[in-house]
């Protein structure tokens, strides 16, 4: 198992589009030739671009966002010279009113699955995905983080092993870089995905093997549902099933496909 990618810092751009197809337009003629050079240059190690439905917080009734582009940084790199850039490019043409925010985010620990265990680049294109956005009560935020640290990442990487899950990838919040009026701050992002033949085998055993976790670590009465009823009263998660764009995803490098298995 490797832990390379735990404490990589991504910069998250999302937008709110109307038209699908002008959208990508805009964001091939302005962004996408931003991320390939970062990205062939070794500034970014991949990079994620999803469409989803109109997600908004509860309390916010004036903004939604609909595409999220996640862009890996590579270690050792300057975010703030990076993300400056990026911003530029996100703010360009008919985008700038489209613009909702860039979020420099840290991998979560345990949370790094990028690609499925076998053949990862090549079934990347037959993922189903799902992207959620989570806002977590700020009293509460440091035991649910460590929930996730000892339960959901381990769980999801037994999981990875036995090809029942392709990807499982979380960031968490270091800070909002820009973003438009009104625009709510989530403080933690996941994307799940799997191949319809991943779902279907873990289907089956998919609760009892979260259960079974469970009362390892907080004993003999706890359950999956009973650790997710508890979530559920200190955090709001807003989420979304969510198409990968391919033809603007830029793969991780295969000569170092390890670091992100």
């Amino acid at each position: 198992m490797s832990k390379e990618l735990t404490g990589q810092m991504g910069i998250v751009l999302t937008w709110e589009a109307a038209d699908s197809a002008e959208f990508w337009h805009a964001y091939q003629k302005h962004v996408s030739p931003v991320m390939s050079t970062a990205h062939a240059e070794g500034a970014i190690s991949l990079v994620l671009p999803f469409e989803h439905k109109p997600l908004r917080h509860p309390n916010v009734t004036t903004h939604a966002w609909t595409n999220c582009v996640i862009a890996l940084v590579e270690k050792g790199q300057d975010v703030e010279k990076l993300g400056a850039m990026l911003i530029a490019a996100a703010k360009r043409g008919p985008l700038a009113q489209q613009f909702r925010a860039a979020d420099l985010m840290c991998v979560q620990q345990e949370v790094n699955m990028v690609y499925a265990a076998n053949n990862g680049l090549e079934r990347e294109h037959n993922f189903v995905q799902m992207i959620e956005f989570v806002f977590s009560d700020p009293e509460a935020r440091q035991q649910y983080y460590e929930d996730q640290y000892a339960w959901s990442g381990p769980v999801m990487r037994k999981l990875h092993e036995k090809d029942r899950v392709g990807r499982f990838l979380g960031f968490e919040m270091e800070r909002r870089l820009a973003s438009s009026d009104a625009m709510t701050e989530w403080d933690v992002m996941h994307v799940v995905s799997a191949t319809r033949w991943q779902i279907i085998k873990a289907v089956p055993t998919f609760h009892a093997t979260w259960t079974r976790h469970a009362k390892k670590i907080w004993g003999p009465e706890m359950t999956f549902r009973k650790k997710v009823a508890e979530w559920e009263k200190i955090r709001l998660n807003i989420k979304s099933g969510a198409k990968q764009k391919s033809e603007f995803t830029l793969q991780a490098p295969a000569d170092r496909l390890v670091e992100f298995i």
